[in-house]
């Protein structure tokens, strides 16, 4: 399966919010959080 996400409206929309559904179990829990200020920041 292949995940694309090409705007930046998708990203806030749809991705932030399923990763808020449903967390990663990994290190890579502290970059998606940083990823979600740094968008907040943008908006």
């Amino acid at each position: 399966m292949k995940f694309e996400i090409r705007d930046h409206k998708d990203l806030v929309q749809k991705t932030i919010p399923h990763f808020e559904k449903f967390p990663l179990i990994s290190a890579k829990q502290n970059d998606k959080e940083e990823l979600i200020e740094a968008l907040k920041i943008k908006i």
